[in-house]
């Protein structure tokens, strides 16, 4: 799950992940 861009996921389940997700891995992907 390191690149977004190699892991197609849904927005919705991206917004599940992404809380689990350091502040530096949010941070790096762009926001």
């Amino acid at each position: 799950m390191a690149k977004r861009h190699d892991v197609k996921v849904t927005d919705e389940q991206w917004e599940k992940i992404r809380p689990h997700l350091p502040e530096r891995k949010r941070n790096r992907k762009g926001g």
